[in-house]
């Protein structure tokens, strides 16, 4: 008889019903942390012809790996974005409607949300960021052109008590598409489909080939861009970013001039962009007392790092990958920023030191453009799926 410990004990024998030895398992703990067991295989007693004897020893793993779940954890869902109400106040006597105005008849006090709804939809695949009260039935909107503006809805007076009107105001700002984005919302609100603006539209462009390039063009261009970021007043301020930021947009000036303009400003020690980094990073700024000049920044830094496809200094990387990190924590205080850092990054996300924070991040910055902002929805959809393939 031999102690549970010794050697005849490691090896045990299985027989077949003839008391021919078929198989021999051989327990091997020389490793802890990987215990196997060797299958050894008899010879059997009679072939086949073609038969080939099998490997014999056999290693079996007892403790199987974990396998990677190759699916995505879905992004958390957030109620769409928009107004909350039973009614809208009634129209104020002797009050000057815009022109950008329409009547929505045939509404009960008590299905206002109808229109309301329509509104907040177009708000959103139009990726303007809105900020709803639902007690004066008024949205504050801004663009992704830096347009701020309103939408207000009234119940309608006397022989218009049956309806609701929704009028637009343009507050400040200007871009080509805002018409175009005026005539949606309005066109939504009656109940009618939507011609929805392209995010961007340019200007005729003249083909690099027939566009003899003046060298000079960037030095001058951030001069004067530099001129107006040095002057106290806001609206200099808003002038020179509005002008750095189409200077930067390739679909606007083409992409030599882009290129260059972006080149210029985003080298080490540019005064500015040292300037529009310093407001990218303030994150205290009213947007109401600065016309959204951080936004405006924004716009201009993300359009360079997209002229130049994210070839960029590793240590301008370095300064604003945390900035955008947090800009995408905070989406759901304003998307537009958080769809420009995200259109920033995309360039970054293959060397990114640490994509798990990443993928968070983008998953709840997608759920807030489900939300609100269709722009952000998709540009984070993207980078998820750049991130996944890694």
């Amino acid at each position: 008889m031999t102690s549970r410990g010794g050697d005849d004990d490691k090896k045990r024998s299985v027989s077949s019903s003839s008391g021919v030895p078929m198989t021999t398992f051989e327990d091997d703990y020389a490793d802890d942390s990987t215990a196997t067991r060797r299958l050894q295989v008899a010879p059997a007693l009679m072939q086949p012809p073609g038969y080939q004897e099998p490997s014999p020893q056999l290693f079996i793993p007892t403790t199987p790996k974990k396998s990677r779940n190759i699916f995505p954890e879905p992004s958390p869902k957030i109620p769409p974005k928009g107004w909350d109400m039973k009614d809208v106040p009634g129209l104020p006597e002797f009050y000057p409607l815009e022109r950008t105005a329409c009547f929505v008849p045939n509404i009960p006090r008590n299905e206002a949300m109808i229109v309301a709804n329509r509104v907040s939809n177009v708000v959103r695949e139009m990726s303007i960021d809105a900020t709803y009260d639902n007690i004066k039935a008024k949205a504050k909107c801004m663009t992704p052109e830096n347009v701020d503006f309103r939408v207000r809805l009234y119940r309608g007076r006397n022989q218009y008590n049956h309806g609701i009107i929704v009028e637009v105001q343009r507050r400040f700002g200007f871009s080509i598409n805002f018409h175009s984005q005026t005539m949606a919302i309005l066109d939504s609100a009656e109940g009618k489909k939507p011609s929805i603006p392209p995010s961007v539209v340019g200007l005729p462009e003249i083909s690099d080939s027939d566009d003899e390039y003046d060298m000079s063009l960037p030095s001058s261009s951030l001069a004067f861009v530099s001129k107006m970021l040095k002057h106290p007043a806001y609206d200099a301020h808003a002038l020179g970013l509005k002008t750095l930021s189409s200077l930067t947009n390739p679909v606007k000036m083409g992409m030599t001039t882009a290129r260059k303009i972006s080149t210029a400003f985003l080298e080490p020690g540019n005064d500015v962009g040292i300037k529009v980094m310093a407001l990218v990073q303030d994150d205290s700024m009213d947007p109401d007392e600065t016309f959204g000049l951080r936004l405006m920044a924004m716009t201009a830094l993300s359009n360079g790092i997209q002229a130049l496809s994210g070839d960029i200094d590793e240590s301008l990387w370095n300064e604003i990958r945390p900035i955008f990190i947090k800009i995408l924590r905070n989406a759901p205080d304003n998307p537009q920023l958080a769809y420009l850092a995200a259109r920033s990054l995309e360039f970054h996300i293959q060397r990114d030191p640490d994509p798990g924070e990443l993928r968070v991040i983008l998953r709840e910055a997608k759920a807030v453009g489900e939300s609100c902002h269709a722009d952000l929805r998709r540009e984070a959809g993207l980078c998820l799926t750049k991130v996944d393939s890694r």
